[in-house]
């Protein structure tokens, strides 16, 4: 077997790709395609990628950029720059075509959100009704808020983490034991009707599994060699065969509804079992290859 630098500063072959298939499910979901009743989980597709690369990055630069200031200047400046342009130019053609030729129903749920959204709390204003309505035709932008969210957050927590000197590896365990704590209280949460089913996708306390997931990869992988981990290509082969296959049960014979608290646990972990695949392997595998064809990767 080739062998392989998990290195610090790298573009993994597949993860373009990967990222491509969760923005298609989501398109298809909201195109109304009915054979991919499911594709509204290409969200947590994307959210343990997120957390991933984002962790990632975080580890890599500040080992150039030590102190906090620095790296979180970096950081905030990287993700302004990367979101909000584009954010904009929504807000501003949303804002001309709610008071053109928009219903009044539009104008009346999306203008009112406009500023929870540049807020980064959309998902939690439109959770607990601080409006009448939902986010109009601003609703997808629930899940950068919970992105954004966990941008406030995990960088500051990460550099106090690893101030503490503990291994790596150590950090990610807790960062699974917490996704997993998210994903227990997204059932229960349910279970005992302290959450409305409507608001239980939406929500940031029980929709953090996959973001949590795929930081704990970056930790236990960061700087490490391929050759480090044990399992071979044989054994990855299955395991990109396993989880693909638990994609496709999720995304094409879902039953659509998106208060069912465990397909966003299985797509989370298929997920990351899938990042760590290909982050694992040499480039030319034949799965890197099949995933990260132009369509997707430039999707």
């Amino acid at each position: 077997m080739a062998t392989v630098q998990v290195q610090t500063h790298q573009k993994f072959a597949g993860l373009d790709g990967l990222r491509g298939v969760a923005v298609l499910a989501v398109v298809l979901f909201h195109a109304k395609a009915p054979w991919i009743k499911g594709g509204y989980l290409g969200v947590d597709l994307f959210f343990p990628l997120s957390g991933f690369l984002i962790t990632w990055s975080l580890l890599a630069r500040r080992q150039r950029l030590p102190r906090l200031g620095a790296l979180l200047k970096d950081f905030y400046k990287r993700r302004f720059l990367r979101l909000f342009p584009a954010l904009a130019i929504l807000i501003i053609l949303v804002v001309i075509y709610s008071f053109t030729i928009a219903p009044a129903w539009i104008r009346e749920q999306s203008v009112p959100s406009i500023p929870y959204v540049l807020a980064s709390i959309g998902n939690i204003a439109s959770v607990n009704k601080w409006w009448p309505g939902s986010l109009g035709i601003l609703g997808h932008t629930w899940s950068l808020a919970v992105e954004e969210q966990f941008y406030l957050v995990w960088p500051i927590t990460l550099w106090l983490l690893l101030g503490l000197k503990g291994k790596l590896w150590r950090w990610g365990i807790l960062l699974v034991a917490l996704g997993l704590a998210s994903a227990i209280w997204r059932v229960a949460c349910l279970q005992t009707e302290i959450c409305y089913a409507d608001s239980l996708y939406f929500r940031t306390d029980t929709h953090a599994d996959g973001l949590l997931f795929g930081s704990a990869l970056a930790l236990f992988l960061f700087g490490r060699k391929a050759t480090d981990l044990k399992s071979g290509m044989a054994s990855k082969n299955l395991l990109f065969i396993a989880a693909v296959a638990v994609l496709l049960l999720e995304f094409l014979f879902s039953d659509g509804l998106m208060w069912r608290p465990l397909p966003p646990l299985w797509v989370g972990l298929a997920a990351t079992i899938l990042i760590y695949v290909f982050v694992t392997s040499p480039t030319q595998a034949w799965f890197s290859k099949v995933i990260g064809v132009a369509p997707l990767r430039y999707f």
